[in-house]
Parts: structure tokens; C-alpha cells; sequence
């Protein structure tokens, strides 16, 4: 597979050098010499221990400075491709960090997309029980605005019948002295 140098391997890690550099010293991250006393890390090494490498960010790093002719441009055989660069001594080019993306890239797709999908369809699901209970908390507010309506109705009644009964039975009231001297009938 490809290798690089401690700065590209922070690059496509998110790693901070020193992250880096400590790994090695504990013995986490295996190098090799890649001439001019520069150590080199394999690909294989950073995503054993870091997982998933962005190889995006170095890539857009290398292109400002290297030709586009030299990209290498996707196809289904990116083993391949990876094979052909570590051959042909690409190992932190643009072209061999094109090869090693499509290589790590396909088998990681799939289990996001999968991943996407189950919380889409979770999220499908908690919005239809949603809605259900919305439409049940607006039956029964109507159920409950018509039995509001009802009481209303026979309470407004009820006293309406009342007050003309209390004003049938009450007579004038008579005065004082009128009660006092009036003959009882």
C-alpha cells in the first residue's frame, strides 16, 4: 500500500503529529525508512489503528502543487491501482493517494449508506406515529369542545329556568310598618 510521511499521516488520520509520533514511540504504529533518515508509515498501519483515513484532505493539498494529468481516475479495479503504485514508487503522490481513497472508500459506502437508510426509515416511523398521535389529540380536543358545548348549554338553561322561578314566587316586598300594622290574611 502506499506510505507517508508524519505530516500527511496527521493530514489523512485528523490526528495531531505528536498523536502521531507518540504511537510510534509506544510501538502502536509500525515505520519503515523511506530514505533520507524521513520515516514513512504504511497505509495499511494508519487504518489498522485510526480506522477510517480522509484522504480527501491530502489530496486537495497535493493538487495545487501537482499536474491534474497525474490524478489517477477511478475505475472498479482499485486493488489494482493500489498494487500498481506501490510498484511503481508513488507511494505519497497524488496518484497514490487516489488509489489507496478508492481502495479503503467502497467498503465503507455501503455500510454508511445502510446506516443512512435505517435512521431515514426510523425517522419515517417516529413521524407517522406523530402525526397518528396528532390526529388522536385532535379528536378528542373535539370531543371534548362538544361536551364543553353541552354543559354550556344545559348549565346556561338550568339557570335561566331558575332565575324565573325564584322572580314568580317572590312578591313585593311589603314595609316595615305595612307588615306591622297590615291584618294577616
Amino acid at each position: 500500500m502506499s506510505q507517508f510521511n508524519i505530516s500527511q499521516a496527521a493530514k489523512i488520520t485528523g490526528k495531531a503529529r505528536s498523536t502521531i509520533q507518540r504511537d510510534i514511540k509506544k510501538g502502536r504504529i509500525s515505520i519503515n525508512d523511506g530514505g533520507n533518515n524521513a520515516p514513512v508509515i504504511d497505509a495499511s498501519e494508519l487504518i489498522r489503528v485510526y480506522g477510517t483515513l480522509h484522504l480527501d484532505a491530502l489530496q486537495s493539498d497535493c493538487s495545487d502543487t501537482t499536474p491534474n494529468d497525474s490524478i489517477a481516475t477511478p475505475d472498479k479495479e482499485g486493488a489494482a491501482e493500489v498494487q500498481q503504485a506501490v510498484a511503481s514508487g508513488q507511494g505519497g503522490s497524488v496518484a497514490g493517494v487516489a488509489a489507496v481513497k478508492k481502495a479503503v472508500t467502497p467498503t465503507e459506502k455501503p455500510v454508511e449508506t445502510a446506516n443512512l437508510e435505517k435512521e431515514m426509515e426510523n425517522l419515517r416511523l417516529r413521524l407517522k406515529e406523530l402525526e397518528e398521535d396528532r390526529e388522536e389529540r385532535k379528536e378528542r380536543e373535539k370531543k371534548l369542545q362538544q361536551q364543553m358545548d353541552k354543559i354550556l348549554e344545559i348549565s346556561t338553561g338550568q339557570e335561566r329556568r331558575l332565575l324565573t322561578y325564584e322572580n314568580k314566587d317572590k312578591m313585593p316586598k311589603k314595609g316595615f310598618l305595612n307588615r306591622l300594622f297590615a291584618p294577616e290574611s
